[in-house]
């Protein structure tokens, strides 16, 4: 079985695709580099220099064939040193982004605000918590200027491997069959 990686910035509809594949049997991890989990490791992901990180992805890969990793986990110098990594590992990549770069930076905003990641329990009391919440202008700026850079960078690296680029908009809210036609790409891809 081929190694995989899905990533992508926050928002991106990374984490339904890792729930997919998830859901196809494919022993799969979700965001290892996430804050919540640097106790669990022998290293901490924010630091600049991290020279073991190609080491702890080897450790993941050793146990998992299918992992979940944002951007925002790690700082640029090391996300781009992990793009290589896979590049050089030759580990199929799919990479999710958004189009619409204002709608991901304020969902992402939201997200952070209201603590909901996922679906709601009870979308009327979210929507009503997301109407009361103040997104500073300045700081929606920084997201997409963020996401835009990330994009930019590591696809340049990653696309000298086995990447599958796709767009959120091939996912979600679209016809049924522009998703049977992405997902299909998705097997195709990985051999699923």
């Amino acid at each position: 079985m081929p190694k995989l990686c899905v990533c992508g910035n926050a928002r991106s509809g990374s984490s339904s695709l890792h729930f997919f594949l998830r859901d196809l049997n494919l022993n799969t991890i979700g965001e290892p580099f996430h804050q919540k989990h640097w106790k669990l490791r022998p290293f901490i992901p924010g630091n600049e220099t991290c020279p073991q990180i190609e080491e702890e992805a080897m450790k993941l890969y050793a146990e998992h064939d299918c992992m979940k990793h944002l951007w925002c986990h790690l700082k640029p110098p090391i996300n781009l040193r992990l793009c290589e990594w896979m590049v050089s590992m030759d580990i199929q990549v799919i990479h999710l982004e958004r189009d619409d770069k204002l709608s991901q930076a304020i969902s992402f905003l939201l997200a952070i605000a209201t603590s909901k990641w996922g679906k709601p329990d009870d979308l009327d009391a979210y929507l009503v918590q997301c109407a009361k919440t103040q997104l500073d202008i300045r700081r929606l700026r920084i997201e997409i200027d963020a996401i835009v850079s990330h994009e930019a960078r590591y696809l340049d690296v990653l696309d000298r491997g086995r990447l599958l680029a796709l767009k959120h908009s091939q996912l979600y809210g679209v016809p049924e069959e522009t998703v049977s036609e992405t997902v299909e790409q998705i097997v195709t891809f990985t051999g699923l």
